[in-house]
């Protein structure tokens, strides 16, 4: 019984540890526009990677990037952008993935009018 608890006390205070942060960068934030890109970004290596996205320079979204949203788990390496953003048709985002916590991170991007 002891040992049972023991752990669960571990356990609640690494899941207290790992938080999640969010990387905003909008227009306005109360309205980010039209949802045109929501994926999950993996790495398998723990190392920086540069995600172009849209990934094709002929598929740019059809209007300017109005809100870009990154959610990640704890760590201190915030995502950057590097290239486009806000007010362009793409974006190009460094990220980190060196941290043993960090293996994902959702992007989500809104434009100025919805992509059809």
């Amino acid at each position: 019984m002891s040992k049972t608890i023991v752990t669960l006390i571990f356990v609640c205070c690494i899941v207290a540890h790992v938080q999640c942060k969010t990387f905003v960068d909008c227009v306005d934030t109360e309205n980010p526009g039209a949802l045109s890109f929501d994926e999950q970004i993996s790495s398998g290596s723990h190392k920086s990677i540069r995600e172009q996205i849209p990934a094709n320079p002929r598929n740019w979204f059809k209007s300017a990037i109005s809100c870009i949203m990154i959610y990640f788990e704890n760590n201190n390496n915030t995502p950057v952008i590097y290239e486009g953003g806000v007010g362009s048709e793409y974006v190009v985002i460094d990220l980190d993935f060196s941290s043993v916590l960090q293996s994902t991170y959702r992007v989500q991007i809104y434009t100025l009018e919805p992509e059809v």
